[in-house]
C-alpha cells in the first residue's frame, strides 16, 4: 500500500483515510511514524468582578420638583433635597448677582442680565434634577412637582407685579412733570431708577434722563424765585437748547417770559436811557417772540409806563436831557409799542429839539444848536416851527463858519426884507447852497455854471474874473452888516465871508469850488 503523500493517523500509524473496517494486507510495508505526544494548551482568561451596587445618596426625591424648585433662582430644590449647604450658596450666589445688577446699571443693559440670569437658574435646576436623581428610587411624587411650579409661578408673578410698580410709578412721574410739579416727578423717577432698577425697562432709562431734565429745570425755577433773573434766564436758555423735546418744555418757554418780563420791569426811578431801552427791547421781544404768553398781553402796558417814568426830566423842562430816549421811542414801530406811545413820543421829541437848539443857541454851543435844528427838520419839516428852526439853523451856520455871534433871527421867510440888492455868482460846475445871516436869515441855492471850470484852486485869479453870464441870485437886504457861507460837498473848501449892503450901490459876491 503507498502511503506517500497520504495523511497518518498518529494513533495507528496508517493512512488516515483507510476505513477502519478495511483489512490490512501484512505483505504490505508499514511507515512507521514516530509518536509524538502533544499536550494540549489553555489560554488564561482573567475574568473583572463586578462592582457592588452604589448605596443610595438618600430616600426618594422627584427629580422634576427638584429641578423646578431650584428654577426660582432660591435655592429651593436644595431646601427640598436637605442640602443645606448648597441653599447657603445657591442663595449667597443669586444675591450677588442681584447686587452686581443694581450697582452696574443693569437697566443699560438689560439683555445681558436676563441672560445671566436665565443661564444661572437653568444651570442650579440641572445641579438639583442630578442630585434627585441619585436617590433611592421609589413612587413617582407630585406634590414636589406642584410645590415648584407653584413656585416658579409666584416668583414669575412677583417680577412680573414688581415691573408693573415700577412702571406705575414711572407713570405718575411723567404726569407730574407734564404739569411742571418737578417736586412729585423727581421723587417719582428716583425710586424707579432705585428700587425698580431691577424691572430692567427702558423706563428705567428714561426716568433717569426725566430727572436730568427735572433738575435743570427745578434749578432755573430756583433762580427765578429768588429774583436772580440773569441767572434764571441763562439756565432756561440752556435747558431749552439741551432739552428741545422735553415736556417741561411748554412750562420753560412761560416761565423764561415771565422772566424776562419780571426783569424788565424791576426799574427803579430814576429811569435812565439805557434802562429804558433795555426794558422796552425786552418788552418788545415778549410781543414778538412770546405771543402766546400772558406777559405778552401786558407788554403794552409795561412799555406805557416806562416811557411815562423815562420822560420826567421832558416834563420838568430838561429838553437837552430828553433827547436820547425820546428818540428811541420815537423811532419804535406803533403797531408793537403802542400808538399813543409813540405819538406822545413824537410830539415830545420835536418840542425838545426845539427848546433844546434854542437853549444851545443862546448859550452860544452853535454846533450842537445846528445839530439840533437839522435833526428837527429832518424829522418834522411839517411842523408849525420849522421857518423858525431852519431861521436859527442858518444863523448857528453862518456864525460857526465865520466865528461870529449873531443875534436869533425871525422865522425863515422870503429873500428880501429890504431893499438894497446883493447878488451872488456862481463860477463854479456845481450848485452852491448859500447861507446868508444877519438881521435876518436866508437859505439859497446858486445854479450850476456848466461852462465854468470844474474847480479852481484857492486864491485863483482866474477865479471869477468874469461874472458875466454866470448863474445869480439876487437879494434884498437891509443896511446891516451880514454873513455867508457855502453848504458843500466835503471834498469842496467852504467859502465864507461877510458884507454889508448900502443904499444907492450895486453890490455882487462871486463864488467857486475849490478842492477841500
Amino acid at each position: 500500500m503507498d502511503t506517500s503523500d497520504r495523511p497518518i493517523d498518529p494513533l495507528t500509524g496508517l493512512p488516515a483515510d483507510i476505513p477502519a473496517d478495511v483489512p490490512i494486507d501484512p505483505g504490505q510495508p508499514v511507515a512507521v511514524v514516530p509518536v509524538v505526544a502533544y499536550e494540549p494548551a489553555f489560554e488564561q482568561v482573567t475574568y473583572a468582578q463586578p462592582e457592588p451596587p452604589r448605596k443610595p445618596a438618600g430616600p426618594p426625591k422627584s427629580v422634576t420638583g427638584a429641578a423646578l424648585l431650584n428654577l426660582t433662582g432660591l435655592g429651593l430644590g436644595y431646601a427640598y433635597l436637605r442640602n443645606h449647604v448648597l441653599l447657603a450658596v445657591a442663595l449667597v450666589v443669586t444675591a450677588g448677582i442681584v447686587t452686581v445688577a443694581f450697582l452696574t446699571d443693569a437697566a443699560a443693559q438689560p439683555w445681558v442680565w436676563r441672560g445671566a440670569v436665565l443661564g444661572w437658574v437653568v444651570l442650579v435646576a440641572a445641579h438639583a434634577a442630578l442630585l434627585a436623581s441619585r436617590r433611592e428610587p421609589g413612587a413617582r411624587q407630585r406634590g414636589p412637582v406642584v410645590a415648584g411650579v407653584v413656585a416658579v409661578a409666584v416668583v414669575a408673578a412677583g417680577y412680573v407685579g414688581y415691573g408693573i410698580a415700577g412702571a406705575a410709578v414711572y407713570d405718575r412721574g411723567v404726569t407730574a412733570q407734564e404739569a411742571g410739579d418737578c417736586g412729585t416727578a423727581g421723587r417719582a423717577f428716583a425710586t424707579v431708577t432705585g428700587p425698580f432698577e431691577l424691572t430692567l425697562s427702558a423706563d428705567v432709562l428714561a426716568a433717569r434722563t426725566r430727572s436730568v431734565e427735572c433738575a435743570a429745570y427745578e434749578k432755573a425755577r430756583a433762580a427765578q424765585d429768588r429774583d436772580d433773573y440773569e441767572s434764571a434766564i441763562v439756565l432756561y436758555d440752556d435747558f431749552g437748547k439741551i432739552h428741545p423735546d422735553s415736556v417741561l418744555a411748554p412750562h420753560v418757554h412761560t416761565n423764561l417770559a415771565d422772566t424776562h418780563f419780571a426783569k424788565a420791569t424791576s426799574w427803579q426811578e430814576p429811569v435812565t436811557d439805557v434802562d429804558a431801552r433795555l426794558s422796552v427791547d425786552t418788552l418788545l421781544m415778549l410781543r414778538r417772540d412770546f405771543a402766546d404768553t400772558g406777559v405778552a398781553d401786558k407788554a403794552p402796558a409795561a412799555i406805557a409806563d416806562m416811557f411815562a417814568a423815562a420822560t420826567k426830566p421832558y416834563g420838568t423842562g430838561k429838553f437837552c436831557d430828553s433827547l436820547t430816549v425820546l428818540a428811541y421811542f420815537a423811532d419804535l414801530d406803533p403797531s408793537s409799542a403802542g400808538e399813543k406811545v409813540v405819538a406822545d413820543a413824537n410830539t415830545f421829541r420835536a418840542r425838545s429839539l426845539f427848546e433844546c437848539g434854542l437853549s444851545q443857541y443862546r448859550a452860544g454851543r452853535l454846533s450842537e444848536a445846528v445839530t439840533s435844528f437839522t435833526t428837527f427838520l429832518a424829522k418834522y419839516p411839517d411842523d408849525g416851527r420849522a421857518p423858525q428852526v431852519n431861521a436859527a439853523r442858518v444863523s448857528a451856520a453862518v456864525a460857526v463858519a465865520n466865528k461870529v455871534t449873531l443875534p436869533m433871527p425871525p422865522p425863515l421867510g422870503g429873500n428880501d426884507p429890504g431893499s438894497i440888492p446883493m447878488t451872488f455868482y456862481n463860477d463854479s460846475q456845481e450848485p452852491l447852497k448859500l447861507l446868508v445871516a444877519g438881521p435876518t436869515a436866508h437859505e439859497v441855492t446858486v445854479a450850476a455854471c456848466e461852462l465854468c471850470p470844474e474847480s479852481y484852486a484857492k486864491d485863483d485869479p482866474a477865479a471869477c474874473a468874469d461874472v458875466n453870464g454866470r448863474p445869480s441870485v439876487t437879494l434884498h437886504l437891509t443896511p446891516a452888516t451880514y454873513y455867508f457861507t457855502t453848504e458843500t460837498q466835503d471834498w469842496v473848501e467852504q467859502v465864507s465871508g461877510s458884507f454889508t449892503p448900502k443904499a444907492g450901490w450895486e453890490q455882487w459876491q462871486c463864488v467857486y469850488t475849490s478842492p477841500a
